[in-house]
């Protein structure tokens, strides 16, 4: 870019480049910058004439990005990112008076857990503070270092450098049946178990569990009726049908008491797993990210 080209640039063109480069979407940028789409789309109008170049494309699947755009979206997300931890620096974070957003990445089964316990601190501690919520989806890391995504939750095999990765709480799996369920005994064996019809949670599509793997093990397999992709759909099968689920105890003491739900030790020892937070190193020191992570640590001591 020319020096001339440079000095006639107002910053806050580059940021809502910048999200419309994150978001395809000058009405989820608006939306992320909290800002009317008007004004989004004449900073655009406004970068294209001074750039020379449309930078995005509108098709029916969102705005893509001509070459020139996709040159730029690195290197101004880096000098973004870099300006937005120098003016932090040092800053502290008051949560009774911030007005800011956090955007999470969790599945269904984490949210449902966290969430309500989460929301209620928020009102107490920090009313004007709001949290989005998104799926997880591919490309994580990427979304977590460019800043899209400030924190995730979930279950993760690995958190390589620079990202850092804190237990929140364990899980241990339990069967969930409908209470008066005809054939489910208090107690489980394995010929009970494999005697019931189930219903298999698979948030990627894949199929396969723990319980299916432990089954393969011993040359035994189980009848999958239903496979869904969330796990609060199922427990809502369960309560109305004679189908049992294997989910982690949480999602059956959450939906148990709400949809007369019976849990039942499953006849395998199937072990647990740890739910984490994960984050990119270049949220470590920052006041309001480190008050969110603390307060989700104070808040899973409960789960």
């Amino acid at each position: 870019m020319e020096p001339r080209r440079a000095g006639n640039l107002d910053l806050n063109l580059l940021v809502t480049l910048d999200a419309v480069l994150a978001e395809r979407s000058t009405r989820r940028a608006a939306a992320r910058l909290k800002v009317t789409q008007p004004a989004v789309s004449h900073a655009l109008r406004r970068l294209r004439e001074t750039l020379g170049d449309p930078l995005l494309i509108p098709t029916a699947g969102g705005m893509v990005p001509t070459p020139r755009a996709e040159r730029l979206a690195g290197t101004l997300r880096r000098c973004l990112a870099e300006l937005e931890g120098a003016l932090d620096e040092g800053d502290a974070f008051d949560p009774a008076t911030a007005r800011r957003s956090f955007v999470l990445s969790a599945p269904d089964a984490t949210g449902a857990l966290l969430l309500p316990s989460l929301m209620r601190q928020l009102a107490r501690a920090a009313p004007g503070v709001d949290v989005v919520v998104r799926p997880p989806q591919a490309g994580l890391f990427e979304r977590l270092a460019s800043g899209e995504i400030d924190l995730a939750l979930g279950v993760f095999d690995a958190s390589p450098a620079p990202f850092r990765r804190k237990t929140l709480y364990r899980q241990r799996y339990a069967c969930l049946v409908r209470a008066g369920h005809p054939r489910a005994p208090a107690t489980f064996g394995l010929d009970d178990y494999l005697a019931l019809d189930h219903v298999s949670v698979a948030p990627q599509g894949a199929a396969g569990s723990p319980v299916d793997d432990a089954l393969a093990k011993l040359g035994r397999r189980r009848r999958v009726a239903l496979v869904v992709p969330h796990f609060l759909v199922a427990p809502l099968v369960v309560a109305e049908t004679d189908l049992a689920l294997l989910a982690p105890e949480g999602i059956g003491r959450r939906f148990g008491d709400l949809l007369g739900l019976r849990l039942v030790e499953p006849p395998l020892e199937l072990g647990g797993f740890p739910v984490s937070q994960l984050w990119h190193e270049r949220t470590q020191a920052d006041p309001a990210h480190t008050w969110l992570r603390e307060t989700l640590v104070a808040l899973s001591k409960s789960l």
